[in-house]
């Protein structure tokens, strides 16, 4: 170990003894290198309307009037104008006005038609969104709850801030650009905090399912009033099978329907015609057959219309069909009156039967499915039904028309002959009865009477073309003019029938043919009644005059008798005098 060392520094000193010496001067050296560029990157946005025109303020002006069903829409186009892509996020803040107002809006925020956010105006805050492509379109709803019942006529303002930052950061560091839009408004219009019986109806059940499948259930509401309803918070009760309520949204229209169904109209095991679009798809929606009461409750829970009650053993319902797979039975839903009533009356309830209910208009196939989904309720069976009344009295001309050709003749026969009685007493006396002065005035008295209430009843009778042959002429000249009169019938009756076809136009005039030699056998008797009764005048005038005749000459006989009981008192007078 010891040697090892000394021959290491013997090395070492060696080494040392034989390296040259060098000498160090001041010598330089210098390099470069030219026209180099040190930038930094960019990050800008820039804000626009659909009009590509920059926007800085009033997105949102305050019209419309925000409801729980109007709201009030705005667009904009996010921009990248910089050199860097960035992220983003869109925030409300510095709200004033009516704090009640601006704590109840709400704003939905569509992304390139894909929605992002969905709340509280107030809870928008720093909502991030990653700018796609080079520019976003961004589409903005504002509107109330139906809940908001304390803010009508009020007034919120905000600003609408939108931040760029670069995609690395948080927003906290690093490149950021900010807009602002200022000075936006939002004004509140008036609504309806509270609803009527009946404003909304349940107008038809289709509680029976379909051909296609007995969970093919759906029921149809219609809105009465003039105004548009949100139906946020309305509920329908016993339309589910597990939790018994369904849960209403959407709006329904001023005077439009409202379907709400188990399945989509496009599913396999759905009947209702595809282009018929449902307001409401839950597959929850289960209407027992045995019967069920629907309860339509508004926010505040106000039963606003109910079925029928189901009976003490869940008898049924009011009315409806319900068929069975692949036989000839049918499906049939059950329809509101068109005069409504009450819902929890069996009476204001129908079966959809009427052919109409059949049309492919509501149903994929014209089969055995019966029901008029999102559309007027129709049934030949509606006692209300509009469509039944315009029917009846489209046919009522015809039946009228019909009845004159057929009734006219049997009056004028049967009339006639009540007429005789009082003509054959007076023959009778003609012909060698005699009675009383008092009792021929007795039977003659009627005869003026019943002419004269003839004579009252015939302008009745001639009101109507069918009974102006009924009329009895009372001289020569009623005789002549009376052929004018009649004349007018057959021509107005084709006037009436003119659009009838050519079979009732041959029954009219076989049946005019018919009348016309009714009326001249009528003329006929007629003529002769009036003969027989000028002829009974002249023999009353004649039994008149012989009782006259008869009177005065009984009066000569009694003044004659007189005369000579007379002359025998004086006679008497004369003698007792002398005696």
């Amino acid at each position: 170990m010891r040697n090892k060392s000394l021959l290491t520094i013997s090395t070492t000193l060696l080494l040392f003894a034989f390296t040259p010496l060098v000498a160090h001067a001041n010598f330089e050296d210098v390099g470069s290198s030219n026209n180099n560029v040190v930038s930094a990157a960019t990050l800008d946005i820039g804000l626009y309307d659909k009009t590509v025109s920059p926007i800085t303020e009033d997105l949102f002006d305050g019209s419309p009037l925000v409801t729980p069903v109007v709201s009030e829409d705005g667009s904009i186009i996010v921009k990248k104008e910089g050199v860097l892509d960035f992220k983003y996020f869109i925030k409300a803040k510095n709200m004033s006005g009516d704090t009640d107002l601006c704590n109840v809006l709400n704003i939905s925020v569509e992304q390139d038609s894909s929605l992002v956010y969905d709340g509280r105006l107030t809870d928008l805050d720093n909502q991030t969104l990653t700018l796609s492509g080079s520019q976003d379109f961004l589409d903005f709803e504002i509107y109330v709850g139906s809940d908001a019942n304390n803010v009508q006529e009020d007034t919120c303002n905000f600003d609408l801030v939108v931040r760029g930052f670069q995609t690395d950061s948080d927003g906290t560091w690093g490149f950021i650009d900010e807009e602002i839009i200022e000075d936006n408004v939002i004004n509140s219009g008036v609504w309806a905090t509270s609803y009527n019986s009946g404003d909304i109806l349940i107008n038809e059940i289709m509680w029976s399912g379909s051909s296609e499948h007995e969970l093919d259930e759906w029921v149809e509401l219609k809105n009465t009033t003039g105004e548009d309803i949100a139906l946020t918070d309305w509920t329908l009760e016993g339309a589910a099978e597990s939790s018994h309520v369904i849960e209403l949204s959407g709006i329904i229209g001023a005077g439009d329907y409202y379907l709400l169904t188990h399945y989509d109209t496009d599913h396999s095991k759905a009947a209702i015609k595809d282009s018929i679009s449902p307001d409401l798809v839950d597959n929850s929606v289960h209407i027992r057959d045995q019967g069920e009461v629907l309860r339509l409750k508004d926010p505040a829970e106000n039963e606003i219309d109910r079925t029928p009650n189901a009976g003490p053993s869940n008898t049924g319902w009011a009315a409806g069909e319900a068929g069975k797979k692949n036989k000839p039975e049918m499906w049939r839903s059950m329809e509101r009156n068109d005069t409504p009533g009450d819902g929890s009356s069996s009476g204001s309830w129908h079966t959809c039967i009427d052919t109409g209910c059949n049309d492919t208009v509501y149903w994929d196939n014209e089969g055995q499915d019966y029901g008029t989904p999102k559309a007027d309720n129709r049934s030949e069976n509606d006692p209300t039904s509009k469509e039944v009344e315009e029917e009846d009295v489209a046919i009522e001309p015809e039946l009228l028309v019909l009845s004159v050709v057929a009734v006219v003749p049997p009056p004028v026969v049967e009339d006639l002959p009540e007429e005789e009685p009082p003509v054959e007493d007076e023959e009778e006396s003609d012909e060698g009865e005699t009675e009383d002065t008092d009792s021929k005035e007795t039977e003659e008295e009627p005869l003026p009477d019943e002419e004269e209430d003839q004579d009252q009843e015939e302008p009745e009778e001639k009101e109507t073309p069918s009974e102006e042959p009924a009329s009895v002429p009372t001289d020569e000249e009623d005789v002549v003019e009376e052929p004018e009169e009649e004349s007018t019938v057959p021509e107005e009756i084709p006037d009436e029938t003119e659009k009838d076809d050519e079979v009732v136009e041959g029954e009219d005039e076989e049946a005019k043919g018919e009348e016309d030699e009714d009326e001249e056998d009528v003329k006929d008797e007629e003529k002769e009644e009036e003969d027989d009764g000028e002829e009974a005048v002249v023999a009353e005038k004649e039994e008149e005059d012989e009782d006259e005749e008869d009177a005065k000459d009984e009066e000569e006989e009694e003044e004659e008798e007189d005369d000579e009981s007379a002359e025998v008192i004086l006679e008497e007078e004369d003698q007792s005098e002398e005696d």
